[in-house]
């Protein structure tokens, strides 16, 4: 399992459907609106929410950086380089965003976000195996 914490990633996360639950926990110690809105929306999508005290979900999170949300998910399936040159349709061809050295996630959310990318029909982009940044979600 893989472990997604924040309130923003989790959410974005649970959003785009793309990655499977196992379990949300939140913090016992935390109520707000917000976290309220994400439980509600953990339980409408089948996802299974516990409440936990804050010092078990820094442990998982391994920060204390969580903001009272720790998700525990399957790890993301990724493409082969082969699969990314096989076209999904005869003579379509794809366009491949290649990049190097982007640690932020941020960073790499603006790069895939320009509005070159889906205009020019950037189908994937390509990410170096040393110190990648993080997809989320």
């Amino acid at each position: 399992m893989e472990v997604l914490y924040g309130v923003h990633p989790v959410e974005e996360a649970l959003k785009a459907g793309k990655r499977h639950f196992d379990h949300v926990l939140v913090a016992r110690e935390r109520e707000d609106l917000r976290l309220e809105r994400l439980v509600a929306a953990c339980r409408l999508a089948g996802v299974r929410v516990r409440q936990e005290p804050r010092e078990q979900l820094t442990l998982l999170a391994k920060t204390a950086a969580h903001q009272g949300v720790v998700a525990m998910v399957r790890p993301q399936e990724f493409l082969t380089i082969e699969d990314l040159f096989e076209p999904e349709q005869p003579g379509a061809t794809r366009l491949l965003l290649a990049l190097d050295g982007v640690e932020d996630p941020q960073n790499l959310g603006a790069l895939c976000a320009l509005p070159t990318a889906p205009a020019l029909t950037a189908w994937c982009s390509l990410s170096g195996d040393r110190r990648p940044s993080a997809l989320w979600p």
